[in-house]
């Protein structure tokens, strides 16, 4: 997986997992996440007051993976999402990477949909024409009588 599939990932189940907004999430620093003994992630909200979120397995297992395969940059205060030339994703790049995965996803369940109404039609024919032979072979039966 490369590193901006990782980021990527990485940054859809953090969305899903804390329900975050995305400029909370851009704004986000390595220093708000904790690891141990349960993994948290701590979001400045309104008001100036700290919401903290309980981070799902999955989610702590990709951000770790993440922050390993940067661990020059870690320093508490550089952000967690970062796009390709090393500068903290603005809210349109965290937009465009969900808009291009849901697109894709879009995509995919369109042909896997496509795909069935296919299979199913072929069967339906298949059982429309063995229902066809079996009438005609049963109207032949009954003309030999």
């Amino acid at each position: 997986m490369s590193n901006l599939d990782l980021r990527d990932r990485t940054l859809l189940f953090f969305l899903y997992n804390t329900e975050a907004r995305i400029q909370k999430v851009a704004d986000l620093c390595v220093s708000n996440i904790e690891f141990e003994p349960q993994p948290r992630v701590y979001l400045h909200g309104k008001g100036d007051k700290w919401r903290v979120c309980q981070l799902w397995r999955e989610t702590a297992s990709f951000l770790k993976q993440l922050l390993y395969q940067r661990k020059n940059e870690i320093a508490p205060d550089r952000p967690v999402f970062m796009s390709h030339n090393g500068c903290a994703l603005t809210r349109y790049g965290i937009y465009k990477i969900v808009r291009r995965h849901t697109q894709n996803l879009i995509s995919l369940l369109i042909s896997s949909y496509f795909s069935n109404v296919l299979l199913l039609l072929q069967k339906c024919c298949a059982f429309q024409k063995d229902l066809h032979t079996q009438v005609c072979h049963n109207q032949n039966q009954s003309l030999d009588v």
